[in-house]
């Protein structure tokens, strides 16, 4: 489990560091994007987006394409930098009780 906290901390002090790296970046990009159309057939999505609109008054789609192209490389560089620099941590680890056969 260490193991494991140390390569994710490498890895967001990389991002707040150098931000993303740009095919990872535009893969998720793309991946986002390419969901978002699936979504938008599906009912599912639309009782989410307007319960949010009924409960909390955002509106989550209207915008949303136009907000996820602005994202740049930099804004998430910012985030991680930001984030990191907060220095809140808690590092909480699951154990079963018994083997799971």
């Amino acid at each position: 489990m260490e193991g494991l906290n140390k390569i994710i901390k490498r890895e967001l002090q990389s991002i707040a560091d150098n931000g993303p790296r740009a095919e990872d970046f535009n893969k998720v990009k793309e991946y986002l994007t390419k969901q978002y159309d699936e979504n938008l057939k599906e009912n599912n999505y639309w009782m989410n987006i307007l319960d949010t609109k009924y409960f909390y008054g955002e509106d989550n789609h209207s915008n949303y394409l136009n907000t996820l192209n602005a994202i740049t490389a930099n804004d998430v560089k910012n985030f991680a930098k930001e984030f990191l620099s907060q220095g809140n941590e808690a590092v909480v680890v699951m154990m079963p009780k018994e083997e799971v056969k």
